[in-house]
Parts: structure tokens; sequence; C-alpha cells
């Protein structure tokens, strides 16, 4: 089965009470880039108007996650921890909210997921050309292990 885009996925998701934590690079933007395609731009200003948004990079560069949310009404999360880490959230009101976690890759924004027993939709990868061996090393590996250890912690957080 192919994985939908987020702007696809972003549609489906409007108008749902839900907390959804979103993922910058491979899933908003390709990896390490900092400005969205419109469509995605509009998805996700759709998605903020009718859920609480908050996008959270793993990448350490100062401000790009407010930069890139000016303007959608989602909220950027800057924190010192990374995915899977469920004190990425520490700064956000969960109280009887649904949480959902949209990324692409199953070993951050998947496991975050299951840390955090909210629920995971995993989209497909917005990538570039060229892109660099560590982008297509993380991506390949994510692709064997990440599944596996996403259904394994699954099983065994409940």
């Amino acid at each position: 089965m192919r994985s939908k885009s987020f702007v696809e996925l972003a549609a489906e998701l409007q108008g749902e009470r839900a907390l959804v934590v979103l993922d910058v690079d491979g899933t908003l933007v390709a990896d390490g880039e900092d400005v969205m395609s419109e469509a995605v731009y509009a998805a996700l200003c759709a998605l903020a108007r009718s859920t609480d948004v908050y996008v959270c990079s793993n990448k350490r560069r100062e401000g790009r996650v407010l930069r890139l949310v000016a303007g959608t009404g989602a909220h950027a999360l800057e924190t010192r921890y990374r995915k899977p880490n469920p004190r990425v959230l520490a700064s956000v009101e969960q109280t009887g909210k649904r949480v959902v976690v949209i990324g692409d890759k199953y070993l951050t924004d998947g496991l975050l997921a299951v840390c955090i027993r909210g629920a995971f939709y995993r989209v497909r990868t917005v990538r570039q050309v060229p892109e660099s061996w560590t982008v297509t090393l993380a991506l390949a590996v994510d692709a064997v292990f990440g599944r596996i250890a996403y259904d394994i912690a699954r099983l065994v957080i409940r």
C-alpha cells in the first residue's frame, strides 16, 4: 500500500478533535529545506484551523521551525529534546485530547507515538535530488528496521 502525502492526510484529518504533532524533515519539506511547497503550506493552514498542530524537528537550527510555521496557525515546538523522547511534548497541554503524530519515519515519529500512546500516521517522504548519502542511509535503515522496531514497541508499550 502506498503511503499518503501530508497534503492528502491533512485533508482527511481536518475537523478531528485532536492534538497533532507534525514532523518537519521529510514530512513538510525535504531534509534540511526551509520552504514548504504552496500545497503543503495550504494544507498545514487548513489543518491548523481545525486542530491544535505542533510542528517539531530533530534538526538543531535556531528559529527554523518558527519561520516554517509563521502565518499557518500551527505552533512551533522547539525543545532541547529529540523525537522519540516523549519530553518533546513536555510544554504541551494534552489533557483529554487524542494525540496524533504525523511523520515519515518509524524510528523517530512512530516511536514517539508509541511512547505517548498516540496514533501514528506515516506519510510519504518528501525527498530532494540530489540527496545526501546520510539522508539516503537514514531512510534505508528506517525502511528496513524502523517498522520492526515500531511493531515491537507497540507490543511492549501498551
